[in-house]
């Protein structure tokens, strides 16, 4: 899934007055649109930015349906898999700003068997490039992770705004909702 590259969509969606919808998953240019907050409300937080924060909350819950303990570092690096697919694990690590061995730890806990040689989470698979460096690997995101991607954006997109969902195990060895 080709797709914008990760620090430019944190960077927009940290606009001020950006939505999720529109941040989270297109590259078209944002106008930041700024809702007063009166002054006596004790919560800084627009009504329009909180359900924003709340949909966000929701699309990071999926992630954690899938590994309730997953760390910020790994939920990055799926993020970063999901932008930009095919990329090779040297250039994921450079654009993470971060190690190739790292990154290699990262995408074996992603992938389908974990650097513990345990069942890992099934959400990207490396695959050895045909042309150029044999030993360069490129990686793409699986079935599941597809799967766990298009229900994070349906969060973002247009979850609700209401409240925070619950986080619960998941089985995504079954259709995706």
């Amino acid at each position: 899934m080709p797709g914008i590259e990760l620090g430019k969509m944190i960077a927009i969606w940290r606009a001020s007055g950006t939505t999720c919808s529109t941040a989270c998953f297109t590259e078209e240019p944002l106008v930041p649109q700024e809702e007063p907050v009166p002054d006596n409300e004790t919560n800084w937080l627009s009504p329009r930015k909180r359900a924003e924060v709340v949909r966000l909350a929701n699309a990071i819950g999926v992630l954690l349906s899938v590994h309730p303990t997953m760390p910020l570092q790994l939920a990055m690096t799926f993020l970063a898999v999901a932008a930009d697919e095919g990329l090779t694990v040297t250039a994921l690590a450079t654009k993470r700003g971060v190690g190739t061995s790292i990154m290699s730890r990262h995408l074996q806990d992603l992938g389908s068997v974990n650097r513990h040689k345990k069942p890992g989470l099934g959400l990207v698979i490396t695959v050895q490039r045909e042309h150029g460096d044999r030993r360069e690997y490129q990686v793409f995101l699986t079935e599941h992770g597809t799967a766990v991607l298009r229900r994070m954006q349906a969060n973002c997109l247009t979850g609700p705004t209401w409240r925070i969902i619950p986080v619960a195990h998941k089985d995504w060895s079954s259709t995706p909702e």
